[in-house]
């Protein structure tokens, strides 16, 4: 088959299958995609940082974490305060772990960050973050994720 006949059926096919919804109304404007439903597994320092950057797509929605370590304080941190200050920023809540010593994470301070991200965002039906200590656990309850 040749490219200009391979894309003249794809988009006859593609054109076919659009019409009927569009004809029939069902088309909704202004209406946002569904969010990718995600897990983050290993919410330590490291994963903390990295689950911090994928609460900011827009297209995302953090719905489980998971980690072996329900909550500590004796993280290594890159600076004074540095994880805490950031967690602050990124959520905007200045006040967040206020008169904690140490650097905390974990998973439920991961839920904690997550719940309080998305309840802020007053668009958005947020059931809450679910917190598991183990993966396994997390993979075979969690049915409707997307990723992990």
């Amino acid at each position: 088959m040749k490219r200009r006949q391979f894309i003249s059926q794809t988009a006859a096919v593609a054109g076919a299958a659009v019409l009927p919804t569009a004809l029939s109304g069902q088309v909704k404007k202004n209406v946002p995609p569904p969010r990718l439903k995600i897990a983050c597994i290993g919410t330590g320092t490291q994963g903390t940082r990295v689950m911090l950057q994928l609460l900011k797509i827009p297209d995302l929605l953090i719905t489980a974490v998971a980690d072996p370590v329900k909550e500590d304080t004796r993280y290594q941190n890159w600076g004074p305060y540095e994880l805490r200050s950031t967690i602050r920023y990124a959520i905007g809540e200045p006040n967040w772990d206020e008169g904690v010593e140490g650097c905390r994470a974990g998973r439920e301070p991961a839920r904690q960050i997550v719940n309080t991200w998305y309840g802020k965002q007053k668009d958005l039906k947020y059931k809450g973050c679910n917190a598991y200590a183990d993966f396994r656990e997390l993979l075979e309850k969690e049915k409707d994720l997307d990723g992990v």
